[in-house]
């Protein structure tokens, strides 16, 4: 998980967008539930958001996510301290 992380990392470094979110979205699946408390979640995040705000569409991008990865609400929540990303 932490090299399919640092490979995002790098890409987005490149800009390669694409790639950076499939590695990110990839090492997101790989975390246990729940999820929330695990380090690697927080990494994760923060490289989604550089991506998704770099591409301009991090609004459409974290619906996505959400719609598609359940239960991710809640953690992304717990990140922010916020609740609103809570469906």
């Amino acid at each position: 998980m932490s090299r399919l992380v640092a490979e995002g990392d790098r890409h987005a470094h490149l800009a390669e967008n694409a790639e950076a979110l499939a590695c990110y979205i990839e090492a997101l699946d790989l975390v246990p539930e729940p999820r929330g408390e695990h380090e690697a979640v927080t990494r994760i995040f923060h490289g989604l958001q550089r991506v998704l705000e770099a591409r301009g569409d991090l609004g459409d991008g974290i619906e996505l996510l959400l719609a598609t990865r359940p239960g991710l609400g809640p953690v992304l929540a717990r990140l922010t301290g916020r609740g609103d990303w809570v469906g």
